[in-house]
């Protein structure tokens, strides 16, 4: 019997969500950078076999916050607890657990207890040293719970948590064509991809006051054409992307571009703008047109 469902991906900032993801996957569309909450919204990225279908929800990470940004992003982690069949709940080991862990942890277990739960034990690659999660301290919070130890990194242990999951999963059947990675367009990860170079490139407060939005996005047989808009809070900001005679701006660019010919398998003629929205990420119907939802 075929066997298809969702799981959630759950951890904290810089858990190893996405790159879990992407070794899943066996190609690079989650974007991934070491600053805490690259991942704003929730990304769908789909593994399919002779037996199964696992569609992976890849969450923001778990962190408390009054912004009105972060609390979008929160809003998308507990809209995938609520899709999902089977959460997994990724622990690194060299983070130590952290309060927002513990906390959804026991609201997990209090709220969505019908749900079911893997603890995966992330980065196992690292040297023991480098461990700052006491084994005894996960015992103590996941008793009871099915485990495994994994590197996302290295892809240590990976097949044996996809074993787990397809275990776990319902029967049911394929929701996506065999061969669909994601549910996402082409259009919509471009702009992450952007975002992601932003990330890699930029300082300070500059990735987190920023995001992409795709103005225009069309596919001919030989060429993908993209046109599309960085925004940011403030002037001094739109400055600090361009950089000096455009030379931010350009390698953002070069970047993004590589990335993208890579996806589609074609030339990609990206055309990058910087706008100023002064305040969006306080403003919630900002916010809004720009695709971050808030709970109600």
């Amino acid at each position: 019997m075929f066997h298809s469902g969702y799981v959630a991906i759950l951890g904290a900032p810089n858990a190893g969500k996405s790159t879990l993801l992407n070794t899943i996957l066996k190609e690079k569309l989650s974007i991934v950078s070491d600053k805490p909450n690259t991942t704003r919204r929730n990304f769908i990225g789909i593994h399919t076999t002779k037996d199964c279908q696992m569609i992976f929800l890849d969450t923001p990470g778990v962190h408390q916050s009054t912004k009105k940004l972060n609390q979008s992003m929160i809003h998308q982690i507990y809209g995938a607890i609520g899709d999902a069949d089977i959460l997994c709940l990724l622990i690194p080991l060299d983070t130590p657990l952290s309060e927002d862990i513990v906390e959804l942890t026991e609201r997990i277990k209090k709220d969505f207890s019908e749900k079911k739960i893997l603890v995966v034990v992330n980065k196992a690659d690292l040297e023991i040293e480098e461990h700052k999660v006491k084994r005894e301290n996960l015992a103590t919070l996941f008793k009871g719970m099915p485990n495994c130890v994994i590197s996302g990194k290295t892809g240590e242990g990976v097949e044996q948590l996809l074993t787990q999951l397809e275990l776990m999963l319902p029967i049911g059947p394929p929701y996506y064509p065999a061969d669909q990675l994601s549910a996402s367009h082409i259009r919509d990860i471009a702009a992450e991809v952007v975002r992601e170079k932003i990330m890699e490139l930029m300082y300070e407060e500059i990735p987190y006051a920023t995001t992409v939005t795709i103005e225009s996005f069309n596919e001919e047989p030989d060429i993908v054409s993209i046109r599309a808009s960085i925004i940011v809070e403030h002037d001094s900001q739109k400055g600090m992307v361009i950089g000096k005679g455009g030379k931010k701006i350009r390698a953002i660019g070069i970047q993004a571009r590589a990335d993208l010919e890579r996806m589609v398998g074609r030339q990609v003629f990206l055309d990058l703008r910087v706008k100023v929205d002064p305040r969006w990420t306080q403003n919630q119907a900002r916010l809004s047109s720009y695709g971050y939802t808030q709970k109600k």
